[in-house]
């Protein structure tokens, strides 16, 4: 079903079985500066030990029947979980590198992107293990968040089958 040069990281099955999306990484801008060893980067205080830039993860969905993907939905370029899509298939939820910020810190938010715009919402700060998985019944959405009261610690919230309303933390 998809033709990408580094293959893919992740991907869910929608739940009318007529496409999937997964996650890629994006070829990079300057792919023949690199061939050519010119792939200098940016070095700042979170990246002091990184030995190259990280890699662009991009976001598509392609149908079961082959063709074209539909990529860069919600033109997310740093994506780093997990990503499910909502029972009704409008909506994938995906954990993402926060805007602004390097991936070598850790620091996630869990995005609910809206497939017929591209809209992105931003429902929490999360860790990077933050998967979001849906419930088999689909009326529910868990992911796990930072716990602002005490950020080092983590909680599990589950929310309603939209993302919009938070029904449950620990």
């Amino acid at each position: 079903l998809t033709h990408e040069k580094d293959g893919v990281s992740t991907y869910d099955w929608r739940p009318d079985e007529k496409a999937l999306a997964y996650v890629s990484t994006l070829e990079p801008k300057n792919e023949k500066a690199i061939e050519h060893h010119e792939d200098a980067f940016d070095v700042t205080g979170e990246a002091w030990t990184e030995q190259s830039p990280f890699d662009q993860q991009t976001l598509s969905e392609v149908d079961v029947t082959g063709g074209k993907p539909r990529s860069n939905i919600g033109k997310l370029t740093s994506l780093s979980g997990g990503i499910t899509y909502s029972a009704n298939g409008r909506f994938i939820f995906v954990t993402a590198t926060k805007p602004g910020t390097d991936q070598s810190l850790g620091q996630n938010v869990v995005d609910r992107i809206d497939r017929l715009d591209g809209h992105v919402t931003q429902l929490a700060n999360a860790t990077s293990s933050a998967e979001p998985l849906r419930s088999p019944d689909g009326k529910y959405i868990a992911h796990m968040s930072t716990n602002p009261a005490f950020d080092p610690a983590n909680q599990i919230t589950v929310r309603d089958a939209s993302g919009e309303h938070v029904l449950w933390k620990t």
